[in-house]
C-alpha cells in the first residue's frame, strides 16, 4: 500500500505556543495565521496585520511583537470596524481554503509518484526578516524553494538549525571603524513550536562528536503546507561549551563548524527517523549537510 507522503507530514505533533491571551475571541484565528509563514507571501493577510496597529507594526514587522502588546481598546475599534472585519474574514477564508485545498499541481499530475516525501536539507532559510536564519542568496532560494512547494503541494519537509544569534549586525563605532555584534533571538516571540514525539516530550537525537555526544531537539516551522525542522544544540543536558553549537549562521573556526554541519547532517537524518519520517527523495541544498 502506497504511503500518502502528505498524510505523514500532517502527523507531525508541536508543543503549546504562544497562549492566545488579550486577542478577542471574534478573531481568535489570527492565532493560527501567526503561526503560519503563509502570511508572508499573502498580500492582503500581510496588510491585515498592519491594519491591527500601524505604529508598532513599522517598528518590527512581527506579528508576535504586534499581537502580545495590542491595547484593549485598539481590539475594541478593531470589532467596531466593518472594513478591519471584512478583511479578517476573507484573509482566513483563503488560509483554510489554501491549507484545506487538495486540487494542487503535484495531486494532479504526480499524485501517486512518491511513497514518502522529500526531504530539503539546507544551513539556512530566507522566510522573513523576523527568522534570521539566513545572510544571503542561498536561505532566501532556500526559503522561496519551500513557498513555492507549499503552492505546488510538493510533499517536502525542510532542515535546518536554529540561529538563536542569527547573522551579525554592524555598526560604526565613534572613531569610524566596523563593528559587529550578534543579537539574542527571542524565541518566544517567534512563530517556532517544540517537535513532540508519540510520548508526550520533546524530540531528542544524539549526535557523536570527538569524546562526547551533544543531544539535539528539534522546532517547527510552518510554511504555508510545508514544515520546516530546526535542530537546536541549546538544551540542559548539553555541555556548555556545545550548546552553543546551532546559534550562530555559519559559525567560525573549523572545529566548530564541522561540529555545526555534522548536526545539521547527521542530526537532521536522525530527527527525521525518529519523527517517524522516511524521505523517498534526498536534497542536500550545497555541501553544509553533506554529513
Amino acid at each position: 500500500m502506497t504511503k500518502d507522503p502528505h498524510r505523514i507530514l500532517q502527523d507531525l505533533r508541536v508543543g503549546p505556543g504562544m497562549p492566545p491571551h488579550g486577542i478577542p475571541r471574534v478573531f481568535s484565528r489570527l492565532y493560527d495565521l501567526v503561526y503560519n509563514q503563509w502570511w508572508t507571501w499573502d498580500a492582503s493577510a500581510y496588510d491585515l496585520w498592519a491594519r491591527i496597529d500601524p505604529r508598532r507594526w513599522a517598528q518590527s514587522h512581527n506579528p508576535f511583537s504586534l499581537i502580545q502588546f495590542v491595547e484593549p481598546e485598539t481590539w475594541e475599534a478593531l470589532s467596531s470596524s466593518a472594513t478591519f472585519s471584512e478583511l479578517y474574514h476573507d484573509v482566513i477564508n483563503r488560509f483554510d481554503a489554501y491549507m484545506e485545498g487538495d486540487d494542487t499541481w503535484y495531486r494532479r499530475h504526480h499524485a501517486d509518484a512518491l511513497d514518502g516525501p522529500i526531504a530539503y536539507l539546507c544551513a539556512e532559510y530566507g522566510l522573513h526578516h523576523s527568522l534570521p536564519f539566513y545572510s544571503g542568496g542561498l536561505g532566501v532560494l532556500a526559503g522561496d524553494h519551500l513557498k513555492a512547494a507549499s503552492d505546488l503541494g510538493l510533499p517536502i519537509i525542510g532542515v535546518g538549525l536554529l540561529y538563536r544569534r542569527g547573522y551579525f549586525h554592524q555598526t560604526v563605532d565613534p572613531e569610524g571603524y566596523q563593528q559587529h555584534f550578534y543579537a539574542r533571538l527571542e524565541v518566544r516571540r517567534r512563530p517556532v513550536r517544540r517537535l513532540i514525539g508519540t510520548s508526550g516530550h520533546p524530540l531528542r537525537v544524539p549526535v557523536e562528536l570527538p569524546g562526547r555526544t551533544v543531544h539535539v531537539g528539534a522546532w517547527k516551522i510552518d510554511v504555508g503546507r510545508v514544515p520546516l525542522i530546526l535542530l537546536d544544540t541549546d538544551l540542559p543536558e548539553n555541555d556548555p561549551a556545545d550548546r552553543p553549537i546551532t546559534q550562530i549562521l555559519y559559525v567560525r573556526g573549523r572545529q566548530a563548524r564541522l561540529a555545526q554541519e555534522l548536526v545539521l547532517g547527521v542530526g537532521g537524518t536522525r530527527m527525521l527517523e525518529e519523527a517517524g519520517i522516511e524521505p523517498a527523495v534526498w536534497h542536500v541544498n550545497e555541501g553544509h549537510a553533506a554529513f
